[in-house]
Order: structure tokens, then sequence, then C-alpha cells
């Protein structure tokens, strides 16, 4: 009867746990990542991660395979004939937000036709394998606050390829509400056929009671509106069933103990 009662305590206190599971940011160099979070002051946070060769988009379609790339913050690196694209760390640097704004040129967020301007975006430049030695956690808070910036910093890539690097930019939707519906469109150009091939990316909206994903395929992704999602029946009837359970458990404890 004891292990009876404590396995029903047990497992339905775990289904009252928030229904949120935290996404890995494994730095897979084809996936998109955004995250749409509850900030610190009770709005709206999204934190992204993504290929850097993503951001030049518009730019690629338009580039013939193996010749100089002509787009902003880009040094073209020749080696025996072999043309690659390489970021510009120098004029990165002497820029910061300049960069920042080109990064975020493809994406537009509105709220009911309201188009909003993200507040203080903040980016580190990370190369795919650092980020991955790192083993973070996005959704643990992964922030472009001190720790992700000095965790990066430290190893700064120099002119890093752009196939072997990655963005990750936090941003916030200033006065975007938790239950507010976050229009999110991506403007950029699809790339040809055979160069979309493995691209993919992943929304996830952590401002609800269930957590809320969504994937497209290739290196574009059509308009989104995400709506928090709502307790479910069974999100509301499983906390009220282990505090049942819970008022009983103690109330069989202390009935015990009277016996005794």
């Amino acid at each position: 009867m004891r292990m009876l009662l404590h396995g029903l305590i047990l497992t339905l206190a775990l289904l009252a746990l928030p229904q949120i599971a935290l996404a890995e940011a494994a730095p897979e160099k084809r996936v998109r990542e955004i995250h749409v979070l509850i900030s610190d002051e009770g709005d709206t946070r999204l934190i992204m991660r993504f290929p850097l060769r993503l951001a030049y988009a518009n730019e690629l379609a338009k580039t013939p395979a193996n010749t100089p790339l002509n787009a902003p913050f880009i040094v073209n690196h020749d080696k025996d004939g072999q043309i690659t694209h390489h970021l510009n760390s120098t004029a990165l640097l002497d820029d910061y937000g300049a960069f920042g704004d080109f990064l975020l040129r493809d994406y537009r967020f509105s709220v009911n036709g309201r188009i909003i301007t993200p507040d203080t975006p903040e980016y580190v430049v990370v190369e795919a394998e650092d980020l991955d030695n790192a083993d973070i956690n996005v959704g643990l808070g992964l922030t472009a606050s001190a720790s992700m910036l000095s965790l990066c910093a430290a190893q700064y890539p120099d002119d890093p390829n752009i196939d072997d690097t990655l963005i990750v930019i936090s941003l916030f939707l200033g006065g975007v509400m938790p239950d507010d519906p976050v229009k999110i469109e991506l403007l950029s150009t699809a790339l040809p056929g055979a160069q979309q091939a493995g691209f993919e990316t992943r929304i996830m909206d952590y401002r609800g009671d269930r957590l809320l994903q969504t994937s497209f395929k290739g290196n574009t992704f059509a308009p989104l509106v995400l709506k928090p999602a709502p307790a479910g029946l069974f999100a509301s009837w499983h906390v009220y069933a282990v505090g049942l359970i819970v008022v009983v458990g103690l109330g069989l404890v202390l009935w015990r103990r009277r016996l005794s």
C-alpha cells in the first residue's frame, strides 16, 4: 500500500512539472534554431542560432560556384584555384553594430500587423567546433550577456569560413507580452535547389504551458504566427490530482501515527 501510494505521488508530481522540453543547441552547420522565450522583464525574447552562410543567402543565390562573393563583411580566399568565402573579422570589429543589422536584415517580427523592431540585439560569432566543445544548452538560458560573450571571445575566430561559422544572437521584442501572437517572416532568397540540401529551420516557442515546435526544410521558411499554447484539459486535471493525492497521502500518514 505504501509503495503504491508513493508511486502515485511521484508519477503525478512529475506530470505536474511544466511541459517544456529544453532543446539542446547541437551546433549543426545547416540548422537554424529560433527560441521564443519570456524575458526577465516579462515580455518576449528571442535567441537564435544559425549558420553564417544563411545570412548571405541573397548574395549566394546569384553567385556562381567557385567565384568571389561580393557582399558586406566578406573577404574571399583563393587557394590553388579554390575560392572560399570568409567573414572579415577586422571589418566586423570596426563596426559591430552594422554587422548586427546585417544579420537581422531578412527577419521581420510583427504582432497583429504592427511591425516590432528588436531591442538591444547582441550577437557572437563562433566556429561550429568551438560551440560544440562548449556543450551549451540554449534552453537553459544561453544569452548574449557577459557569460556568452566571454565564452566566445576567448577563441574569437580570425576570418572564419562562412561554411564553418555559426551566429548566436539574442534580442528582445519590447512590449510584446507572453500571450501575444508573434509573426515571424524571413525575407531572404531561396538558394538554388542543390544548395538547399540539408538546411533546416527549427522554431520553438516556450512561452505557453506547452512547448510549440515547428520545422521547415530548406534555407527559407513560410511566414509563421506563434500563439502560446494554453494548458489542455489534462494539464489542468493533473495539477488538481496531484493536490488530491498529496492530501490523501498526508491523511494516511497521520492516521497511521494515531494508530501506532
